[in-house]
């Protein structure tokens, strides 16, 4: 799976609470090292500044916005970066095969090395992923 492919799951592993629904995520990473890392998005941005792109402290939570402007989601969209989530390899193609786990598209190269150095600024990115985000950087090439 290629870094910024959107996918919907069914069957979301929400953190929250312990029923599973629906979600678009945004993977992060090209999964070499075993697992995904996943940002998951909502169109409810009560929460989230509405200025495109970064807001790594914004509001409450922090985020990527992507107005439905820039032809990428339907609706005005935020990708969550106050919450990470590791899908095993196996568990993503266990849900391609199952059908839970259906990618979508890959978002438009313009906004992927943003939204990556936006993840590396959010407070609630643990340490360790922080290598994993700088290799997907470099992986994709984007500038410094």
């Amino acid at each position: 799976m290629r870094i910024g492919t959107v996918c919907f799951h069914t069957a979301f592993p929400f953190n929250d609470t312990d029923q599973p629904g629906q979600k678009l995520f945004v993977v992060l990473n090209n999964g070499a090292v075993g697992y995904y890392l996943v940002a998951k998005t909502t169109s409810k941005g009560h929460r989230f500044i509405n200025t495109y792109g970064c807001a790594p402290d914004g509001a409450r939570f922090p985020a990527y916005f992507l107005p439905s402007a820039t032809n990428t989601f339907r609706m005005n969209t935020w990708i969550e970066l106050n919450e990470f989530f590791e899908f095993s390899q196996s568990y993503v193609v266990n849900g391609g095969l199952k059908g839970t786990i259906l990618p979508k598209f890959v978002l438009p190269g313009l906004f992927i090395c943003p939204l990556i150095a936006c993840a590396m600024e959010s407070p609630d990115l643990a340490r360790k992923f922080k290598p994993l985000l700088q290799q997907s950087l470099s992986v994709l090439q984007c500038p410094e």
